[in-house]
């Protein structure tokens, strides 16, 4: 009983702790040229200060879906989980004939020119390799999401 409460105890102050020490933001709209005609945000995090600078906080702290960036993460999982390797001829996926809109698509593709092309039916074929459990893991370890 005594251990439990000193290690429960340890455990809240390290978490008072760490809520203790809270990172500054600053604000910065005079970034508001470079986004001109995009609807972007910026974020930026100095270890060194524990400081965030951020453009448009408002929409940095907007749930978003990840789009094409989730196939950078999705590409190394598949590296480190073996189902991809660097050399292109043993990424080298067919093509399955059935046409798609986007013409770069429409053919066989390695890891190198599906990332280029941001060819979805390669990325599922690797997801379906790398299988949801070990997706789920790397993405746990690198602290993938919002």
């Amino acid at each position: 009983m005594k251990k439990h409460i000193i290690i429960g105890t340890l455990f809240a102050l390290v978490l008072l702790a760490s809520v203790a020490r809270a990172s500054e933001t600053v604000e910065r709209t005079d970034l508001a040229d470079i986004f001109q005609g995009f609807d972007g945000t910026f974020i930026m995090y100095d270890e060194g200060a524990d400081r965030y600078t951020v453009f448009n906080k408002t929409l940095s702290e907007t749930r978003l879906p990840p789009c094409s960036t989730f196939k950078v993460f999705h590409a190394l999982i598949g590296l480190d989980s073996g189902v991809l390797d660097r050399d292109d001829a043993r990424t080298l996926m067919k093509w399955n004939g059935k046409p798609s809109s986007i013409a770069a698509w429409n053919h066989d593709q390695t890891l190198a020119s599906a990332m280029r092309h941001s060819v979805v039916w390669y990325f599922q074929r690797v997801a379906t390799g790398i299988g949801e459990e070990r997706m789920q893991r790397g993405l746990d370890r690198i602290g993938y999401g919002n």
